[in-house]
């Protein structure tokens, strides 16, 4: 909770400016996760910043943490935007894959969370359809198989 909050202080102004409502659903009783504060940090930033950019004013993001079996914590970052096309579905977590006009975007924020989240041993997905919203959905481990050196994974 505290890299989910740290990250939304961190965009707090983008989110005011445009009058956006977020919603959090936090599980009291969450488990703490063996992580890189600062990487989840970057993580929740990316994906919470595309949602802002995405938004039309007033609108929502909603972020939900809960437990889960076997050891694992999620997290799940939904907006009720645009949408993400089918056929860009695929290849959204690939490096320098951007929908943004030229100039405007590196395509490097949720290329570089996906990295993140797999050195972590975790997992993220999404889901979203035109006009429905789009709704990521991050895999967390408690705890770690083996001691973890995140720099030399990230």
């Amino acid at each position: 909770h505290e890299a989910i909050e740290n990250s939304l202080h961190l965009l707090e102004h983008q989110i005011t400016k445009k009058a956006l409502r977020v919603q959090k659903d936090f599980d009291p009783a969450l488990p703490l996760v063996f992580c890189d504060l600062s990487q989840l940090e970057l993580v929740f930033t990316n994906m919470v910043l595309n949602a802002v950019q995405v938004l039309p004013a007033e609108e929502e993001i909603h972020i939900a943490t809960r437990r889960q079996e076997g050891g694992y914590v999620e997290v799940i970052i939904a907006d009720t935007g645009p949408g993400i096309l089918p056929e860009h579905l695929p290849k959204l977590f690939d490096p320098f894959f951007t929908t943004k006009p030229p100039g405007e975007g590196t395509g490097l924020g949720l290329a570089v969370a996906y990295r993140i989240i797999e050195a972590h041993r975790g997992t993220v997905s999404v889901e979203s359809a035109p006009g429905q919203g789009a709704r990521f959905t991050i895999r967390l481990p408690v705890r770690q198989e083996k001691e973890t050196t995140w720099k030399d994974q990230v």
